[in-house]
């Protein structure tokens, strides 16, 4: 099991938009994630998902056809494909 992502300074909770959540999760949120840094954090495997969460550059860098504002980040997990929000 990953360790959980601690939130530091400037960082907010975010959920994944792009995965249905066992039932007894209730949506819980996945992953922490900033835009003041231009970093890939680490992954992690929840309930059997492969979890990847992306600056808003690391997104737009490995994902040129998709489009980050500025407040958003991108969350990618395997095999479902890639949301930003």
């Amino acid at each position: 099991l990953a360790k959980p992502i601690v939130p530091g300074p400037g960082q907010r909770p975010i959920e994944m938009a792009n995965i249905e959540p066992p039932p007894h999760t209730n949506g819980e949120a996945l992953g922490w994630g900033t835009n003041s840094l231009d970093s890939v954090y680490p992954s992690m495997v929840l309930h059997g998902i492969l979890v990847e969460v992306y600056s808003k550059s690391s997104c737009e860098f490995k994902f040129p056809n998709v489009h980050v504002s500025d407040d958003q980040i991108c969350t990618v997990s395997h095999p479902n494909t890639s949301v930003c929000h």
